[in-house]
Order: structure tokens, then sequence, then C-alpha cells
């Protein structure tokens, strides 16, 4: 399936400031894998400032899937732009796929 480009997705992101359970409970009958939802959390681990990145991290410590987003938190834990605390997040959530 295919959605809207990551400037369309920007009107999606107050949705990762309820839970992934909370989110789901919503949508009983679809399957959070079958919504834009995937490509919400990657482009919120790429968005601007603060807020939304950390927002996206505690869906990925919630248990939402991390395997697809690898290459954007191998990309978060190296990068300078990002503070100390969300880069040491998302280095805890690499290893803990690429390093068992």
């Amino acid at each position: 399936m295919i959605y809207a480009a990551g400037d369309r997705l920007a009107w999606l992101l107050p949705l990762l400031e309820q839970s992934p359970a909370g989110i789901s409970a919503m949508l009983p009958h679809l399957s959070l894998a079958d919504t834009p939802l995937p490509a919400l959390v990657r482009f919120a681990l790429t968005a601007w400032g603060e807020y939304w990145p950390a927002l996206a991290l505690d869906w990925l410590e919630s248990g939402w899937p991390i395997q697809e987003l690898l290459d954007v938190l191998a990309e978060m834990k190296d990068s300078r732009e990002l503070s100390q605390p969300l880069r040491h997040r998302a280095a805890h959530l690499w290893r803990k796929v690429v390093l068992p």
C-alpha cells in the first residue's frame, strides 16, 4: 500500500501522543500495519525538533515493530544534531535488535 508523502503525514503526528494500544483500540478491525502508522512513525523519527522523534521512540519502546526502522535508528544514534538522550534511546533500541 502506498501512502502520502512525508509532508502529508505531518497532520497525523498528534496520533503519536496516544499509545499504540490506544490507537489500536480505536481501530479494532484494522491491522495497524495496513494503515499509514508505520510511515508516520518513520516520518516522526526524522522530524524536526525533539518532540516528535521522542514520541516515536516512545512507541518503539512500548513494542511497536523496530525491524523496519533500523536504518533510521542507526542514523539517529550517530547524529550530532539530536540531543544525547534521544541518541541514547535510539542506540538502545538499535542494539536490542542488532546485537541481541
